[in-house]
């Protein structure tokens, strides 16, 4: 029989089953990274605040990418700020791109973390609000820098502190019109642990030495007190910390230039846990010129009372009124001779006392 000629035409059905298997995997690496990028949308959304990530090398786009807390803090939505971030920096206090450029860029060259605060007017209230940005650097190895971290609303703290610094100013405006020294002490009931809480600036001046001597050697006052005084100064302390109660002392110091002076303590006690510690509130004053005077008086004193005594008769001293009534300063020891009282008993009631010229 006559011969058949049969062609058969095949075809290489490799590379269209590697192209679809190729297909495949990135349709899956793609389904990945959504299901990857909803679950970051989901935990950004359960952070306060907004998460954002910041190229510096890219100056046409440095903001890569912000979730949509954004828009809780300033009034626009996330699509709103990564079509235009120039909106963002509208509503910023002025100068504010500037100050955050150069800070990434000193933590990027410094290879540490980005931390700043900028005030920024809400887009729709216009109140003004304290935005932190903490980031972490992030090198990925293709040249670029990134910073990954969070944007939170600090106002609040940001007011406390306000509130704070304005308080301690006033404190430390107070404290330095007032002599002496104004401070706050920590004892523990052994006064084994001490320490100053708050010095004012006179202590410049009283004891030579600034306040953040005494803050960082509560000992540095002690170093000072006079010897023969230390014990009975120490035991009063002690009293007065164990029974929490008000302390009141006088004793000497010599300063750091070596200046004797009379210290006067007054503290009373402001914080008591009822354990191991209590908190005192004083002032420490220089009653050197009181002391002085006093020491003059008592002198002086003395010794009108021995002349006094050597005289016969009685000497006395009254400021008397035209009605006959007056008040004695001074009656030397013979008013026992004469009158029959102690001169203590004149002082008190010049009535029993014939005075009458």
């Amino acid at each position: 029989g006559a011969g058949r000629l049969v062609l058969t035409v095949g075809t290489d059905q490799t590379q269209p089953h590697s192209a679809k298997q190729t297909l495949a995997a990135q349709e899956e690496r793609l389904d990945g990274l959504l299901r990857l990028k909803e679950q970051a949308e989901q935990i950004a959304g359960g952070l306060p605040g907004a998460i954002f990530r910041w190229q510096t090398a890219n100056d046409q786009r440095p903001l890569v990418y912000v979730s949509e807390g954004i828009e809780s803090l300033v009034g626009l939505s996330a699509a709103e700020l990564m079509a235009d971030p120039a909106r963002f920096w509208a509503l910023a206090e002025e100068g504010a791109e500037a100050r955050f450029g150069r800070a990434a860029a000193r933590a990027a060259i410094a290879r540490q973390p980005l931390v700043i605060e900028l005030a920024v007017d809400h887009a729709h209230s216009g109140e003004q609000r304290w935005l932190r940005f903490s980031a972490s650097l992030n090198e990925p190895g293709d040249g670029a820098v990134l910073f990954d971290g969070q944007i939170i609303d600090v106002t609040d703290t940001r007011s406390s502190e306000n509130a704070l610094l304005a308080a301690r100013n006033q404190l430390h405006a107070i404290t330095s019109s007032v002599p002496g020294v104004v401070y706050q002490i920590q004892y523990s009931r052994d006064l084994k642990d001490t320490r100053f809480r708050f010095v004012s600036e006179g202590s410049r001046e009283l004891f030579g030495v600034p306040p953040q001597e005494m803050l960082a050697d509560a000992g540095l006052l002690n170093r000072q007190v006079l010897s023969e005084d230390w014990e009975a100064l120490r035991a009063s302390l002690e009293r007065a910390v164990s029974g929490s109660q008000p302390w009141r002392a006088e004793f000497r110091t010599r300063d750091s230039a070596g200046q004797l002076k009379w210290i006067r303590a007054l503290a009373a006690p402001v914080e008591d846990s009822g354990n191991d510690h209590i908190v005192y509130n004083g002032i420490l004053t220089d009653a050197t010129d009181a002391r002085r005077t006093a020491n003059r008086l008592a002198t002086a004193e003395l010794r009108l009372q021995e002349f006094s005594a050597a005289l016969p008769g009685l000497v006395f001293q009254a400021h008397m009124s035209p009605d006959g009534s007056g008040v004695l300063s001074f009656i030397s020891d013979g008013v026992r001779d004469i009158y029959g009282v102690e001169p203590e008993e004149a002082l008190a009631d010049l009535s029993i006392l014939d005075l009458s010229l």
